[in-house]
């Protein structure tokens, strides 16, 4: 099932929870600070609670953000959850502007979480879930292939393994992908999280879903997906995107 929910995933989380939902992925990508539309940034310590309270014990959140903003909330995420790993999305750009201060931020860090006392082991992350060759980078400089041999379950030899750099391209007014969303994930890093960290028919929130790109992913994988959106036009793009074709084409090419 693919459904999205307009309202404030900070009341609608712990409703959930009191209803006993579980979830095997959470994928988090809450606003970094308060926007004028009247999105704000969530409180952190009730945020992790109530993913802790909503996430199975196998399961893991992906939280995203910049380094500054995931340090300050770490104090309270470090208190229900440790990290299994970091992912970093390089966003592949045009020429950036100049800046003769600061580095230009052209990446994305994503931490995996998975719930304190729960041994590595005990998770169903598994990458070679990520089949066909779906590559984290371009042709031309290829950092990592997922790719197993199917009839083994093991990593081909000679492939390598996963890397902690996505390379991928950001979305823009000018992309493909693009639905009007000022924070909008590719497809292609979307298809990636939900393969190496659920099953078939498993079930994934996004609470903060944004344009959709969490359930596009899950409906053609295959996963039940629950979004949760607090802007109307943000709800409708995700509904519209739901019905268009044109986004199965835009998938095919990492199944």
């Amino acid at each position: 099932m693919i459904e999205v929910i307009m309202g404030d995933s900070m009341k609608l989380m712990p409703a959930l929870a009191e209803k006993g939902a579980k979830f095997d992925m959470i994928f988090l990508d809450p606003p970094y600070f308060d926007w004028a539309t009247g999105e704000s940034k969530p409180d952190p310590k009730l945020l992790s609670l109530y993913t802790y309270q909503l996430l199975k014990d196998e399961g893991v959140a992906f939280l995203c953000g910049t380094i500054p903003q995931l340090a300050e909330d770490w104090l309270y995420w470090r208190q229900l959850f440790n990290i299994q790993f970091e992912l970093i999305e390089d966003k592949i750009t045009g020429t950036p502007p100049i800046s003769v201060r600061t580095p230009i931020r052209i990446h994305e860090n994503i931490w995996c979480l998975s719930k304190k006392g729960v041994n590595i082991t005990e998770l169903k992350l598994d990458f070679r879930r990520a089949v066909n060759s779906i590559k984290l980078a371009t042709a031309k400089r290829s950092v990592a292939a997922m790719t197993i041999r199917d009839s083994a379950p093991k990593m081909r030899q000679g492939v390598g393994y996963p890397k902690s750099i996505i390379q991928a391209k950001q979305i823009s007014n000018r992309s493909k992908e693009y639905w009007h969303h000022p924070t909008q994930k590719p497809l292609k890093l979307m298809h990636l999280l939900i393969k190496i960290s659920t099953d078939e028919g498993d079930s994934i929130l996004d609470p903060f879903a944004g344009s959709g790109t969490t359930l596009i992913a899950a409906k053609h994988l295959n996963r039940s997906c629950l979004g949760i959106e607090i802007n109307p036009e943000y709800v409708q793009i995700i509904k519209k995107r739901l019905r268009s074709e044109e986004e199965w084409q835009k998938l095919i090419q990492y199944m």
